[in-house]
């Protein structure tokens, strides 16, 4: 079996297919991790593997260059995006402008809407890791501070900031594999995100938001550290 008959599995778009399904079965695989970032995707292997013609597969491949989790370069082809430290310091570093500046507009008065959504997303985050679904702790944290940045009342602020969470599910899926020994603090430390916000305490907040950012940070430049050139190259 070819490798992108293997990466399609048992998915395959029906004869009804729109540029749009191929899109997002792309990047639910690419997202889940199924598809590691650096693999070069083979226009024709792919096109055949999902069942689908190979201009709709260039058209979502478009798309999700446009997304950032594809890259096409003249004469190479098209590739899973890959994160290098650089850009995971540069992620990172948005993300802190945007989610204190987040929890700074919030004012003296939080609204209780507001509250239970991030306490919803919390307890996502550790029923998740409790049933050891780690893909699923990821999206329920991305939701928890997709709904923080949500309160600056700003669609493309919040768009902005949905862009740099679908970039950092490119390297996270790795540090997933190892999350287990960090699980119970990452888990707690959204938790207590929501206590403090319901107490009034806005500064202890951003010191802990800050923490609970730099030790993610901290966690996706150890896991990039450890990727070896053989992991590499089996990419390729």
């Amino acid at each position: 079996m070819s490798a992108m008959k293997e990466i399609a599995g048992d998915l395959r778009i029906s004869r009804v297919t729109t540029t749009s399904q191929v899109v997002t079965a792309l990047r639910d695989r690419i997202l889940r991790g199924d598809i590691a970032p650096g693999t070069r995707l083979r226009e024709f292997e792919v096109a055949e593997a999902l069942g689908v013609s190979r201009n709709t597969l260039r058209e979502a491949m478009r798309d999700l260059v446009n997304e950032g989790l594809l890259t096409h370069r003249m004469h190479q082809g098209t590739s899973v995006a890959a994160l290098s430290a650089e850009d995971a310091r540069d992620l990172y570093r948005a993300r802190r402008v945007l989610e204190t500046a987040a929890l700074r507009t919030l004012g003296a008065a939080i609204s209780e809407k507001v509250l239970t959504q991030l306490a919803d997303q919390a307890n996502a985050v550790g029923q998740a890791l409790e049933r050891s679904e780690m893909a699923s702790a990821v999206a329920a944290d991305s939701a928890f501070h997709a709904e923080l940045v949500a309160v600056l009342g700003s669609t493309r602020v919040s768009e902005f900031h949905s862009g740099l969470l679908r970039e950092l599910r490119l390297g996270l899926y790795r540090v997933d594999q190892t999350r287990g020994v960090h699980a119970e603090d990452w888990a707690a430390q959204h938790k207590d995100l929501v206590r403090l916000l319901r107490a009034g305490d806005k500064k202890g907040a951003e010191r802990l938001l800050t923490r609970h950012l730099d030790d993610a940070e901290q966690e996706l430049l150890n896991a990039l550290a450890e990727e070896t050139p053989e992991a590499k190259e089996g990419r390729e």
